[in-house]
C-alpha cells in the first residue's frame, strides 16, 4: 500500500507504466512477500490482468528502492505472524549494517533506542558505555568503570581484571544489573567490541547486538552464537537523527 502511495508522488511515465498497467495496481488489494501478488479480492480468471499487475508490482519495487529509500526485509513484524515486515528510509540511507542474522521489528527498535541511550551516555561520561533492554524497555545500563571485588563475585566475572577492557567492564555491569529481566536481551555497545566482550556475550541468551563495529575475533565469535543466527548490527556513529521523528506501523 506504501508503495502505491509513494508512486503518485513520482513521475509514473518514467519507469514506463501504461494506463491498464496502473489501473492493475490499483485492483489489487493484498500483496506478499514481493514474489508475486494474492488478488484476494479481485477476478482471478483474469490472466492478462494477473500479469500486469505482478509486472507493476516489480516495477513499483525498482522504483521505490531507486527513487528515495533503501529499505531491509525484517525476520517479522511485532509477532511472528506479521509477513512481510520491512524498515526503510524516506531520506538517505539506513544508518545500520546487519553484519549476521535477521532482526524483527522488536529487534529493531530495543537496538535503536539501547544505541541512542549508550551514545547520548557517552557523550555526557566520555566513557564506554553499554546497555541491555529487553521488549523496548532498558534492562540495565553501566559506564566502563573498573570492577571491585565485590562487583566480580556480584557478576560471576571469572576473567582477571587486566584482560577486561571499559567496554568489557559496562557490558558486565549493564547485563547483570537485573539478569531476570535481561534474559534474551538485545544489548548495545558504545565502542567497538572486542574480543573479550564478545566473549562474555556469548555465554548470554540473548537475541543480538548494536556497536559501531566489531573487531575480526569479536565478530567470529557472535557470528557462531545461536547456531549462526544472532543478530549482529553495526550502527553508524555518526548517524544523527531528526529533531522529529516519524514512524510508520
Amino acid at each position: 500500500i506504501f508503495i502505491i502511495s509513494a508512486l503518485l508522488d513520482v513521475e509514473i511515465m518514467k519507469i514506463g507504466l501504461t494506463e491498464r498497467k496502473i489501473n492493475a495496481i490499483f485492483e489489487v488489494t493484498y500483496m506478499t512477500d514481493g514474489s508475486g501478488i494474492d488478488h484476494r479480492e479481485y477476478n482471478k480468471s483474469n490472466e492478462e490482468a494477473d500479469r500486469l499487475g505482478k509486472e507493476a508490482w516489480i516495477m513499483c519495487r525498482l522504483l521505490f528502492l531507486e527513487e528515495s529509500m533503501k529499505e531491509l526485509e525484517l525476520k517479522y513484524g511485532c509477532n511472528p505472524n506479521q509477513k512481510p515486515a520491512k524498515v526503510f528510509m524516506e531520506e538517505g540511507e539506513l544508518p545500520f549494517t546487519v553484519l549476521n542474522g535477521k532482526p524483527g521489528y522488536i529487534n529493531l527498535l530495543d537496538a535503536f533506542n539501547s544505541w541512542q541511550l549508550v551514545k547520548e551516555l557517552k557523550k555526557a561520561t566520555h566513557m564506554s558505555c553499554a546497555a541491555s533492554f529487553k521488549h523496548v524497555s532498558p534492562a540495565g545500563v553501566a559506564i566502563g568503570t573498573p570492577l571491585t571485588e565485590v562487583e566480580r563475585q556480584m557478576y560471576f566475572v571469572k576473567e582477571s581484571a587486566e584482560v577486561l577492557s571499559p567496554i568489557a567492564n559496562a557490558y558486565i555491569k549493564a547485563r547483570g544489573s537485573d539478569r531476570m529481566s535481561s534474559y534474551g536481551d538485545f544489548c548495545a555497545l558504545s565502542d567497538v567490541c572486542d574480543e573479550v566482550t564478545a566473549k562474555l556475550i556469548n555465554r548470554e541468551v540473548s537475541d543480538g547486538i548494536i556497536a559501531p563495529g566489531y573487531t575480526k575475533e569479536a565478530l567470529e565469535i557472535l557470528k557462531k552464537k545461536r547456531r549462526g543466527t544472532y543478530c549482529v548490527l553495526q550502527m553508524d556513529p555518526h548517524y544523527v537523527p531528526n529533531p522529529v521523528e516519524i514512524k510508520q506501523v
